[in-house]
């Protein structure tokens, strides 16, 4: 029986079927960037915060097969999270709540990402997730951060067909973050930019009089 290449190599000793691995590897990871490359050129051609946030809900879920998927902002003093946009039956309570309040305001805090794939078997955070109503499942969030300052916190719960997140959704979204965070700095700007100039629009003539 004649074998393929990669047949043989995966059944010969261990620096071949090494090599072998490490290639398949790095084709896994050059896939995930091209994904990731792909949703930030999408996200950076959306100005528009509300729209923003819609695409962004849609990209997560696809990149990281997720049913759930939340984005909360931090507030203008820097003390609460407020929920932006959310997708899909989310965990993440409504309504403004204090850094550090819950499984997504950990990360907020602490400004790094926490992957639970079953957070029953978490027993640091299983208080923190029923705080969220979370009494089961996985948990992912990524904090959204542009030069050095917290903007929010991406989570996202309930992985299509019953599954858990893994270092895989892990990384995808770690590197979509930086794009994310950038994109909703710059749909805030211009906002304020569009803001300002109607406050600045003169009026047409014959009214205000």
């Amino acid at each position: 029986m004649v074998r393929t290449l990669t047949e043989r190599l995966t059944a010969s000793p261990s620096p071949a079927r090494e090599l072998v691995e490490a290639n398949s590897r790095l084709e896994r990871r050059v896939g995930e960037l091209l994904l990731v490359q792909e949703a930030a050129q999408t996200l950076a051609g959306e100005l528009r915060l509300a729209a923003l946030l819609e695409l962004a809900l849609s990209t997560v879920a696809s990149l990281a097969a997720a049913r759930a998927v939340s984005v909360l902002l931090v507030d203008s003093a820097g003390q609460a999270l407020v929920p932006a946009a959310r997708r899909g039956p989310s965990h993440v309570p409504g309504g403004r709540r204090a850094l550090g309040t819950g499984l997504a305001g950990w990360v907020a805090r602490h400004q790094v990402p926490l992957l639970l794939p079953e957070v029953e078997e978490e027993p640091r955070f299983r208080g923190l997730a029923r705080d969220e109503g979370l009494e089961g499942g996985s948990f992912l969030g990524v904090p959204l951060v542009f030069q050095d300052r917290l903007l929010g916190v991406v989570a996202v719960t309930e992985k299509a067909g019953g599954l858990a997140f893994d270092e895989r959704d892990l990384r995808v979204l770690i590197c979509l973050a930086p794009h994310l965070a950038t994109a909703i700095r710059n749909a805030i700007l211009y906002a304020d930019l569009e803001a300002r100039a109607t406050s600045h629009r003169p009026e047409p003539a014959g009214q205000g009089l």
